[in-house]
């Protein structure tokens, strides 16, 4: 399942956690925390080649021996408080990628298989610039995506500049090769992917969810 080395794997545990009360990233599923759930989906497509982005530096401490950097492109804002938002870990990412793919997983997107991400860089080609999967809902999910260096790295690098931190909207500004739910029905699990755990609630029905259909973990 492995990508040849071409294309690198970012984790993105950067986020406020504010409705969650504490950092996602130390918060236990199963027997592993969600950092650690994440680096080990993300190393069956990219192997060795997987980086942890998030000011919480400890973020890969738990046993994962993953590199750690610090999302390098929050500031302040005008009020003294840390900006945090998801454009900043990608934006991260794409400046220290070594490759002209990478592939990103939002750490709280625990149910995401590594059969999924190898799917979404199968869709790569010259015509796009980020490759994304549709939710059920029809929303596209940009947190759990492929994205091509050359083409997104300046654009994010403009929309922070001006204080423009949606990543739908960025996506609006390149090209997308958008992967509908009839293109991932047949994987393991799919209709798991997108559940995303943002507050206690979420996480005890992720564990619930887990039991109850048995999700691996």
């Amino acid at each position: 399942m492995k990508i040849n080395g071409d294309i690198d794997g970012f984790i993105l545990a950067g986020g406020a956690s504010s409705r969650m009360g504490r950092p996602k990233s130390k918060i236990v599923l199963g027997d592993r925390s969600l950092v650690e759930r994440a680096v080990s989906t993300m190393s069956e497509l990219t192997g060795e080649r997987v980086t942890i982005v998030g000011n919480d530096v400890s973020a890969g401490s738990d046993g994962t021996r993953i590199k750690v950097i610090a999302d390098f492109a929050s500031e302040p804002d005008a009020h003294g408080h840390e900006r945090r938002a998801p454009i900043f870990g990608l934006y991260t990412a794409l400046s220290v990628a070594t490759t002209e793919w990478i592939a990103v997983l939002a750490v709280d997107l625990p149910f995401v298989m590594a059969e999924l991400l190898a799917r979404l860089a199968s869709f790569r080609s010259e015509d796009s610039d980020a490759v994304v999967p549709v939710q059920a809902d029809g929303r596209l999910q940009p947190l759990c995506a492929i994205y091509r260096r050359h083409g997104y790295l300046e654009a994010a690098r403009a929309a922070i500049a001006t204080g423009e931190f949606s990543l739908h909207k960025l996506l609006g500004g390149v090209r997308v090769r958008r992967v509908e739910q009839s293109e991932l029905t047949d994987l393991p699990g799919a209709e798991n992917f997108f559940f995303n755990v943002n507050t206690p609630t979420d996480l005890e029905a992720a564990a619930k969810l887990a039991e109850t259909n048995r999700v691996v973990l």
